[in-house]
C-alpha cells in the first residue's frame, strides 16, 4: 500500500466479510389478523390489541399482556422482546432474549450447548383467560389443550414509548392436564 500525501492520512481500512462476528439475527413481524384478534379477545379488546401490535402504546398492562399472548400465538419474537425488560438478575441482552423466544417458539433449534427447549405447548394454545388485572399486575391463564395451562402472574411498568413493558412475574406456574 503506498503511503498517504504529507499531511492527510488514511481512513482505516473496514474489516470484511467474516471479521466483527455475526450480524444478529433479523425477525419479520408477524401480523395477526382481526378476524384472530376477535377470536382471541372479543369486541372489546380485538380493536386495542391490534393497535397496541402495530406500534401504539398500551394504554394499560392488560392491554399489553394481551397483546403479548397475539404475540406468542403468531411467533412475533419482535414484538416479544420490544415489550419486555429483561429481569436484573438475567440481564440478557436484545440479541439473547430473541434467541430465547425463537428457541421457545420452535422458530430455531438449540444449540447443542443449549438447556432451552421448544415448548410444544405453547405452540398449541387455544385460548387465554384474564384471572384479574390490577394496576400494573395481570394474572391469566393460557390454556394449552392436552399440554395444560399456564399460570402466571406479570408485573409491568409503565414506558414512556410503549405504554407498559412486562418486568417479570409474581409467580408462573404449568398446571398439567
Amino acid at each position: 500500500m503506498a503511503p498517504a500525501p504529507a499531511g492527510r492520512t488514511r481512513a482505516p481500512r473496514r474489516a470484511g466479510r467474516g471479521f466483527g462476528g455475526d450480524k444478529p439475527k433479523r425477525y419479520k413481524r408477524v401480523p395477526v389478523s382481526q378476524e384472530q384478534l376477535l377470536a382471541d379477545h372479543g369486541e372489546a379488546w380485538a380493536e386495542q390489541v391490534g393497535r397496541v401490535l402495530q406500534g401504539e402504546a398500551a394504554p394499560s398492562a392488560e392491554a399489553l399482556m394481551r397483546s403479548r399472548f397475539s404475540a406468542v400465538r403468531a411467533r412475533d419474537l419482535t414484538f416479544l422482546v420490544k415489550t419486555e425488560r429483561s429481569p436484573p438478575d438475567e440481564n440478557l441482552g436484545r440479541e439473547e432474549r430473541l434467541q430465547r423466544w425463537a428457541i421457545l417458539l420452535g422458530v430455531e433449534e438449540p444449540p447443542e450447548e443449549s438447556e432451552a427447549q421448544p415448548s410444544e405447548a405453547l405452540r398449541n394454545i387455544e385460548r387465554l383467560e384474564v384471572v384479574r388485572a390490577e394496576g400494573s399486575e395481570v394474572e391469566y391463564k393460557m390454556h394449552c389443550g392436552s399440554y395444560g395451562t399456564w399460570h402466571e402472574r406479570s408485573i409491568f411498568s409503565e414506558d414512556l414509548k410503549r405504554g407498559y413493558l412486562n418486568t417479570g412475574s409474581v409467580f408462573h406456574t404449568w398446571v398439567e392436564r
